[in-house]
């Protein structure tokens, strides 16, 4: 089965859990398909991204006949290609200041309510352009099926995703979830939970601890002098190098050095 076939069974099945909350998803090019966007259950509202070449219609808001024929026109407007509207100086770009990845950036953009065909069909989505200063790509294409959405609201929900690709990441290579033994299905169901438990647990217990930076003792690295924040292999570091000093062979000396709670005084009776 496809990666896509499941992402539509999932999205199923939370709509089935949650059949009166709205639901929010936000996904890359990946999963910004005619497998997902066409079988879209009633109050999810997807955020994706599409090719700069993608072919968009927009449609006809007044009954129009063929100049050649006479005949009554239905199909909808074929639209230039985003990267044409980016080029396209009728239209200037539009700025505005958000918050992306923790930063203040600014933001060049245009915007516009289109369909398109090839991956949902006749469902209208608000289409945002936005001018990439650096790196390969020179134009980002973002989506929302929720036509109330600003620009603003499509950009950042679509930047919010990041934090959900760097947990998968630390799972899959500094907690071993992509590399797990199971084979029964139980255990395989298991395995998800308990790597998502762990991780959590690690991050509580540090957010706890309230450490300041400087007694973290993060590494330095010679191509990233600029690292001033904590990161999940440092977290991961600190609890390695706190475990092994602990006596595992004597449970009452572990039990022994835990922090005695505090006892509450009991109300007094009337």
């Amino acid at each position: 089965m496809k990666k896509t076939q499941l992402a539509r069974q999932l999205l199923e099945q939370v709509s089935r859990w949650l059949p009166h909350k709205p639901v929010e998803v936000v996904a890359d090019c990946a999963y910004s398909c005619r497998e997902v966007l066409r079988h879209l259950p009633p109050g999810v509202v997807f955020v994706g991204a599409m090719r700069a070449d993608s072919t968009l219609h927009r449609p006809r808001t007044r009954p129009c006949r063929s100049p050649a024929t006479g005949r009554l026109l239905t199909k909808d407007i074929l639209l230039p290609k985003p990267e044409k509207i980016a080029r396209d100086d009728k239209h200037p770009w539009l700025s505005m200041t958000l918050t992306l990845y923790g930063a203040t950036t600014q933001v060049q953009y245009k915007e516009l309510v289109a369909r398109w065909y090839r991956s949902a069909g006749k469902l209208l989505l608000k289409i945002v352009l936005v001018k990439v200063p650096r790196g390969e790509l020179s134009l980002r294409v973002f989506f929302c099926t929720d036509l109330s959405r600003t620009a603003r609201q499509v950009i950042e929900d679509h930047g919010s995703r990041w934090g959900i690709e760097v947990l998968f990441r630390d799972l899959k290579q500094l907690l071993g979830f992509a590399s797990s033994r199971a084979r029964s299905p139980l255990a395989v169901l298991r395995t998800a939970p308990w790597v998502g438990v762990c991780y959590t647990l690690l991050v509580l217990w540090y957010m706890e601890l309230g450490w300041d930076t400087s007694r973290m003792g993060l590494p330095l690295r010679p191509w990233c002098r600029t690292k001033h924040t904590v990161s999940f292999a440092d977290i991961l570091r600190l609890a390695q190098r706190t475990l092994a000093s602990v006596d595992w062979v004597d449970p009452r000396l572990l039990l022994a050095r835990l922090p005695q709670p505090t006892s509450r005084p009991r109300p007094r009776a009337a």
